[in-house]
């Protein structure tokens, strides 16, 4: 029996991520952001973090492998978007920051991700979304504890 790919969890969870992703590039172009997806994901991680965190919590929160999240920030650097500190405590430690520009360009891009949020889950009811989000979750946990 031959099983449609869009049926299969994989394929349907990186087809949506694409297609959010295609989404907000669409959308911050339309308002003439040079952000790209990773650089606004990147300031809106710092922000639910209040403005700042160590370089290791950032790749945890974004899920990204250390290249990945060093590319992002070098590139959020030298747009003055963040920038890298010492940490006063820990000279070790690298606390990243959002910067005023940050702060501004986020202000701009916020209420887009929030649309494109509303946009992709218009029409489905609440409990559904619960149920998704808690299947998401699982699966996660199952990937990661494999």
């Amino acid at each position: 029996m031959k099983v449609d790919p869009q049926r299969r969890p994989g394929f349907a969870i990186a087809r949506t991520s694409y297609l959010f992703r295609k989404r907000i590039i669409e959308e911050l172009r339309h308002v003439g952001s040079a952000l790209s997806p990773g650089e606004a994901w990147l300031l809106m991680v710092l922000h639910d973090a209040g403005g700042s965190l160590q370089t290791g919590a950032l790749r945890e929160s974004m899920l990204r492998d250390s290249s990945t999240v060093t590319r992002q920030l070098d590139s959020a650097c030298r747009k003055k978007l963040v920038r890298r500190e010492r940490d006063r405590d820990d000279g070790r430690v690298i606390n990243i920051v959002v910067t005023a520009t940050g702060r501004r360009e986020l202000e701009r891009v916020m209420p887009l991700s929030r649309n494109v949020r509303e946009s992709a889950v218009s029409g489905i009811p609440k409990e559904h979304l619960r149920i998704m989000i808690d299947t998401l979750l699982k699966i996660q946990e199952n990937l990661q504890s494999s």
